[in-house]
């Protein structure tokens, strides 16, 4: 049986996760604190974090890049 992770789980597993490790655009989306569609909108513009393909299908996010993308807005 799978267990499913609540939000604030898998937001707490992001931040103590090494910096190489791949996140899906859902826990992204999370961590940014938008929804999945907008996360996909910021992708499409070129206006998100940095992000990959797996087999030129699968998009995923390194927590670097994200992290990366969060202090750009720093004060």
């Amino acid at each position: 049986m799978k267990i499913k992770k609540t939000d604030e789980q898998l937001i707490r597993f992001f931040w103590d996760s090494p910096s190489e490790a791949i996140f899906s655009p859902k826990v992204i989306a999370l961590v940014l604190n938008m929804s999945d569609s907008c996360l996909d909108k910021h992708r499409a513009n070129g206006r998100g974090p940095r992000f990959s393909k797996m087999l030129n299908t699968t998009i995923f996010y390194r927590k670097k890049d994200v992290v990366e993308f969060l202090e750009g807005f720093e004060i």
